[in-house]
């Protein structure tokens, strides 16, 4: 959104709500706080408020924003999520006012949903050649009903370009897979149709024991249960992705895990 004190003032009264009505009554339940990113001193003031109620794991931004998150100004409100040890979770959507494609506005909403990876490979992109990751090593990004097929070509693509071109970004010490792969997780929905067998290929090339993270998207049409995504995959690799990866980014322990699940 795009006025200076409704969108800050919206994302605070949205937390408020999810704590109060949501997180409070309930144990079981963790939350996502959301923020306007476009606000950098109001959501790094909200970043910390929400953090001291303990209840949340993650602040929220959407993919479509009217600067790439590898811009410094956004670099306060990732500070502060690194320090009070919560994640960045990017989601699909954005009311910023710019076109959600290099191409304008698509025709319908169903092009446009399913062009919804460009918006998140964008942000992949800037984020690993801003330098952000050198800056604040604790910073962890989720992307959040991207698709996950796309993103082993992403990252050969970008591998083989800083090789060229790693001159004019001398701050990008490692090549960008080594970053994404260390501090970006993917969730699972919407998984992008293949077979099987298709699906454990890019799982493998994903390295998917570490990356990915099972997500339901219910009660949306392209949320699945878990035999649908996981039909190929090994217990041991199936653990992970069910929720051992999720665990770790959250700094979930066995006991917290146990409380839930009671």
């Amino acid at each position: 959104m795009l006025h200076p004190y409704l969108a800050p003032a919206l994302a605070r009264a949205v937390n408020t709500w999810m704590y109060e009505e949501w997180l409070s009554p309930e144990d079981a339940l963790l939350g996502s706080a959301a923020i306007a990113p476009q606000d950098t001193d109001s959501a790094v003031e909200e970043v910390h408020r929400v953090a001291d109620q303990g209840r949340f794991v993650q602040i929220l931004v959407p993919a479509s924003a009217r600067e790439p998150y590898g811009s410094r100004r956004f670099w306060p409100i990732w500070q502060a999520a690194a320090e009070r040890g919560l994640a960045v979770a990017i989601t699909a959507g954005g009311l910023s006012g710019t076109p959600p494609t290099p191409v304008n506005w698509m025709s319908s909403f169903f092009a446009q949903y399913a062009c919804e990876s460009l918006g998140f490979a964008s942000q992949v992109n800037s984020l690993v050649f801003s330098g952000v990751f050198e800056e604040i090593p604790g910073l962890r990004f989720v992307l959040s009903e991207s698709g996950w097929t796309w993103l082993p070509a992403c990252m050969w693509r970008l591998d083989w370009e800083w090789r060229a071109g790693h001159r004019e970004v001398p701050w990008v010490q490692a090549p960008p897979s080594e970053y994404i792969r260390k501090h970006f997780r993917l969730t699972t929905q919407p998984t992008d149709g293949g077979t099987p067998a298709q699906l454990q290929e890019v799982i493998d090339q994903l390295d998917a024991d570490s990356m990915l993270m099972y997500s339901t998207d219910f009660p949306h049409q392209s949320g699945s249960d878990p035999d649908s995504v996981l039909s190929g995959v090994g217990e041991a690799q199936r653990d992970r992705i069910l929720w051992q990866n999720a665990a770790e980014l959250y700094g979930l322990s066995a006991e917290r895990l146990g409380e839930a699940a009671g």
